[in-house]
Formats: structure tokens, sequence, C-alpha cells
């Protein structure tokens, strides 16, 4: 509390005997207080208007107006009510007493007074009164600081509801974008498709083509960085934990980027650790999908040198590698988090380690993973920007490629998976990105089977009934090609505009199976499915959704209204005739082989007609297969034509229906007998 000072008190005295205004006076001049004077109830209240004391002590009995009317005129006067009033008084009537409390009296004095006293009881009021000031001071700060906060807690509810309608909006726009990307891309993935399938095309062709097929794949993929890294921002992204093979899918990965790395005279290097188990749990797909991003951009960036990545198994103790006891001379990094200056990161000579069955530790395990390249690097200031979306490096800029969505999807989906991505970088030396994910080491997997798609269908097995299909799809390009890909190997084939036509349709046509597009105009698919399965003969119908949106969460209502399964646009044909299969049972018979599915029939390539190719011909073919890189293969065939033209014809096939490992198959069989 602040001390008390009564220079900075007025005090007004009334008293109609002059001799008791100079007493009182003087002892309240001497104890500091500045004091002002009335003797007379009217004078008083002229003083207090003029004067606006602090404290008044009132005489109670006056000739004309006593101290008790001063007091109720005061007290019922806005501005001055708060003032205290102390009654100075001779009478020791209770009566007057209480009239006087009544009236407002704050304290009373009785006459004659003692000095002490009345310091003491004129201190106390004061110090009450700026108490009370003090107290309506905060009052009204508090106040308005809680009116400030209200204002703001509305601001902040209206910027919410704002917010949450412009997701809404955003979701809604991408799910139209999807849409309306998807659609016209799955026409011309389909129709490129049915023209590679084609026998009669000149390798030429068959390269055009090609280059329209991986230009529409180039622009599928940044619609997908787009609408994924939109998920993500709207929490839509889950963790989808399967058992899977890691050694198989680091062997995969180092294998789709060999070829690249060689193409630029890297050397590319996977070095994993013993201790890393084979089998475990976690999200496949986001992991994959974070190293694929990062190994390329670390290839995209070097121009000599070295790309590698590092996988081993960090102690549960510390934060430190297993393996680390056996590098410690060789890796001398130090990491710094991202926003620190960047630093050279030392690694270790290349190796590669074997992956050999090792006993499984029980529990979980955090597995480490390091991406470090000899390029161009990262500048400083650019290190905090990187991860940001759509916001690419200066060396990204220069290249003139990506959408500057790569990293910040590889960060949140690292933050998914339960770890963080660290970067360190110096200009014109070279980057190196570290992440630590927990996994749960297995020792079988459930299920260990891929599926992979068949020789290309040419049509249906024997002794078969006449499958009847309708196509619904408001979009014509969409309805023509799903026609002429069914009807080419033996469907009847029906197709309708809208929901409302399809109905009409089923209804006399009865298919078998209904491919329904679900955003269409008239009657969605939505609706028609629903009513088509509302009836007994509708049961029966298998409806297959074929939608272009790729948000989950519309996944539930697709097959709440009925439909059997879902198809994502763009497909590719494998998957429609996999469907079929799997719902109509129908047997199809492939392209080289004339047997059906369930016969295990399978098509070959002419061995001895390879046995006659060049080894440095098989050795680039083979390396092509296994990147997965099909403009590369067609390089090779290109020099394969001239020699072996039907031999030729198959590659491409196989090539054309992403069927590189019949490719590799028949590498394996024809590289000993060459050696021999």
């Amino acid at each position: 509390m602040k001390p008390f000072h009564p220079e900075d008190c007025l005090i007004l005295i009334v008293d109609d005997v002059v001799q008791n205004l100079q007493v009182m006076g003087k002892m309240l001049e001497q104890a500091g207080y500045e004091t002002t004077f009335a003797t007379s109830g009217e004078q008083a209240l002229e003083r207090v208007k003029t004067a606006h004391p602090d404290l008044i002590l009132l005489d109670l009995m006056m000739p004309g107006m006593n101290g008790i009317a001063v007091c109720k005129k005061l007290k019922t006067d806005a501005y001055f009510c708060q003032i205290p009033i102390i009654f100075l008084t001779a009478s020791n009537e209770i009566d007057n007493l209480l009239e006087a409390f009544k009236t407002g009296a704050a304290d009373y004095i009785t006459k004659p007074f003692r000095p002490e006293e009345v310091l003491i009881r004129i201190e106390t009021q004061l110090t009450n009164q700026r108490l009370k000031k003090q107290i309506e001071e905060q009052n009204q700060q508090l106040q308005a600081e809680i009116e400030a906060h209200r204002r703001t807690e509305e601001k902040l509810q209206d910027a919410k509801q704002a917010a949450e309608a412009a997701n809404r909006f955003k979701s809604a726009f991408l799910a139209n974008m999807s849409h309306e990307l998807r659609t016209p891309l799955n026409a011309i993935f389909g129709f490129t498709q049915l023209m590679q399938n084609s026998s009669n095309l000149t390798l030429e062709q068959q390269k055009n083509l090609n280059i329209i097929r991986r230009s529409g794949e180039h622009l599928l993929n940044l619609i997908n960085d787009i609408l994924n890294l939109s998920k993500i921002e709207a929490g839509r992204i889950t963790v989808n934990n399967t058992d899977f093979n890691l050694s198989n899918m680091l062997l995969e990965i180092e294998e789709m980027f060999r070829l690249r790395a060689i193409e630029k005279g890297l050397d590319l290097d996977f070095v994993m650790s013993p201790h890393l188990p084979q089998l475990i749990v976690s999200d496949r797909l986001k992991l994959r999908q974070v190293l694929i991003n990062l190994i390329g951009n670390a290839i995209k960036f070097t121009k000599s040198g070295s790309v590698m990545l590092r996988a081993s198994v960090v102690s549960s103790k510390e934060s430190l590698t297993i393996d680390q006891e056996d590098a410690a001379e060789e890796d001398k990094g130090t990491w710094r988090q991202p926003d620190a200056e960047s630093i050279q990161i030392q690694t270790s000579p290349r190796h590669r380690s074997p992956l050999s069955p090792r006993p499984l530790p029980s529990g979980q395990l955090t597995l480490q993973f390091e991406i470090s390249d000899t390029g161009v690097g990262i500048y400083p200031e650019e290190i905090n920007k990187i991860f940001q979306p759509f916001v690419q490096s200066k060396a990204g800029i220069d290249a003139g490629e990506g959408t500057g969505l790569g990293l910040t999807i590889s960060q949140r989906y690292i933050e998914l998976l339960g770890g963080n991505l660290a970067v360190n970088s110096q200009v014109n030396v070279g980057t190196t990105f570290k992440f630590q994910i927990p996994v749960t080491p297995i020792e079988t997997l459930a299920n260990n089977q891929c599926k992979l798609p068949l020789n290309r269908v040419i049509g249906l097995a024997p002794n078969q009934r006449r499958y009847r299909i309708l196509v619904v799809d408001d979009k014509l390009s969409n309805r023509e090609l799903l026609i002429q890909m069914l009807s080419q190997v033996g469907f009847e084939v029906r197709v309708a505009e809208n929901g409302r036509e399809a109905i009409e349709i089923w209804e006399k046509f009865e298919p078998h199976l209904i491919f329904m597009d679900m955003l269409m105009p008239v009657m969605n698919g939505y609706e028609a499915t629903k009513e088509i399965k509302a009836t007994l003969k509708g049961q029966a119908t298998v409806i297959i959704a074929i939608t272009a949106s790729v948000f989950e969460e519309q996944k539930p209502d697709i097959l709440s209204s009925g439909c059997d399964d879902i198809i994502h646009k763009p497909f590719v044909d494998w998957v429609i005739f996999d469907k079929i299969i799997q719902y109509l049972g129908v047997r199809f018979l492939y392209e080289q082989s004339g047997t059906d599915k369930s016969t295990g029939g399978d098509s070959t390539l002419n061995l001895s007609a390879m046995q006659n190719l060049p080894y440095s011909w098989l050795t680039a073919l083979e390396a092509s297969a296994i990147a997965l890189d099909d403009q590369a293969i067609y390089r090779v065939i290109a020099q394969i034509e001239n020699q072996e033209t039907e031999l030729a014809k198959v590659l491409i096939s196989y090539t054309d229906n992403f069927q590189y490992d019949k490719i590799l198959e028949a590498i394996a069989k024809i590289k000993p007998a060459q050696t021999e």
C-alpha cells in the first residue's frame, strides 16, 4: 500500500462556532492537512461545489440548515455523494446519531474531542476512501479488460467460423478440382493405354504415347501433392500401419533410383545396418514417399559425387545408433536444428552392408534414416523456409522443377509417424536430412503377396454367360473409354448420362454390374445407388463407384449408399478387369497365352531370340527395368527392334503394361547361359 500523505488532502470544516473552526483548523494544519471552512449549512454546500474537499467535518447541530440536512443534500448529489462525512456533535442522544448514519455519515466525533482521536478517525476515513477509489478504478479496469477480452473472443470466434467456412470452401474446391482434373486425366490415361495396346503401332508412335502418359502422370503427381498438403492441413491424414518388409522396400527404392544416378554419373549407396529389422509394422506408403522425396531431391540437386542413404537402429537409452561404436572413428558429424548455422556433414566411407536375418528384439524400436549428398547445398537463410508450402530454395528455383511441396509433405508425414525431420547443409559441399521414427519389429508378414497386373486382356474365355455391364457417367470421354475397354473383350455394354437414366436402363437391361460415377447432374450416383439397392433385384446387382475424389472421408458415404467397391480415377484397365473377376467370377483370355486366369497361364518371351542379343543390351535392359524407367527401356528396345522385331513387340507390350518383372525374369534365365 502506498504511504499516506496528509498534504494531499483537503478537509472542509463546518461549524457555526468560530472558535471551534480555529481550534480544529490549527490542529489539522499542524498535522499537514489543507483546510477550508464554512460557518453554516448553506455556506458548506457552496464551498463543496467550489473546493471539492476530500473529507467533511460537519457540525450536527447548527441554526438554519443543520448537519443532517446538509448531509442529505450531499448524499443525493451524484458528484459529491462519495465524499466521506464525519459528524461533530456534543449530543449523545442515540436518535440523533442514528439519524446521522441513516443520511450517509461515515463516522462521528464527540465534543469536546481529543486531537489523537480526530486525526486517527480522519486518516482512517481518507485511507478507506482512497482504497475504495482504487478498488473502483481496478474494477473499472477489470471490466474494461473483460469487455476487451469479450470483444477479442467474439472476433476470434468470428475468425474461427470464417476459417472453418474457408476450410470447408477450400475442401469443396479441392474436391471439385480433383474431380475436374482427374476426369480428363482418366480419359488421357485410358485412351493412351488403349492405343498402346494396338499391335500395329511403330516404335516412334509408342514413344509418343508414352510421353503423353508420363506427362499425365507428372500432372497427377502435382495434383496429389497439393491434395495431400490440403488433407494434412485439414487433419485428414491418418497413419495406416501395416506389416511389410523394410529390407525389400529399401532395395526397391535403391533400384528405382539406380539408373537415374548412373545417368548423372553419381555414386548411389545404401548403407544399411546389420541390426536393421527386415519386417516391421509402420505406415509403409508414407515412409516410402518420404524416402523417395528426399533421395529424389538429393539426386536432382547433385551434379557430381554421391548420394547416400544410411539406415540404422537407435539405442533406446540414447539418441545414438547401435552401430555407433563401430563407426565412431568414421562419423564425426555434429547436428544442429534447422534454424542453426549450416555445417559440413562428414560421412563414413561408402560401403554396402548385407541384409541378413537377425534375432528380433521385443517391443518397439527407433529407426534412423540419413540421406546425404554432395550437391549444391542450401543457404543458411533458406533452412527455415524450405519446409514451408510452395517455398523452394534457390537451387530449386534455378532447376525450375517441382511445386515446393515435397519437403513440406515429408516433414508432416514424419511427424505423423512420430519423428522429426532435421537438415544440415553447406553451400557447394552438400546436404544431409535425418529423421527417426518408432517402429515395431515382427517375425512374419500376415500377407506377403504383392498383386501385379497380368498380361493384356484380349477377350472372354469360352463357355461363359453373356455378361451385361452398365456404365454411368456424365462425361462422354469416360463413357467412351469404358465402352471400348469392355466391349472389345466381349461384354454387352449400355451407358447412361445420369442417375435417373441409369435407373431406367437398369430396370430393362438388368446388368450384372454397374460402374457408377458419383457426381452427376439430374441425379447423382449416391441417390441412384440407394434407389437401385433398395429393391430385391438391385441387391443382386454389383455397383462399383468410379470417383475422382481422393478424400478418405468420402469413402464411408460412398459405401453406405450401397456401392460394393470403389475405383479412383484415373485408373488402368487391369484394375477394371480385376474388379470384374472379383465380383462376377469372369474368366479372361490374355495376350500371348490364350488361357484364362484360373488356369494360371502365362506369356513368355522368346528366350532364344533374347539369347542372341548383345550382353550390353541385356544389362541396359535389366537396369532400366529394375529402375522402372520405361523411357530407358524404349531406348534399348529401339536397338533390339532392328535385330529381333517380334521380340521388340513383346517387350513393348510388357513395358506398356508395367510387367517389368517378366522382363527381369527372362533376363535372369538368359544371363547365366551367356556367361558360360
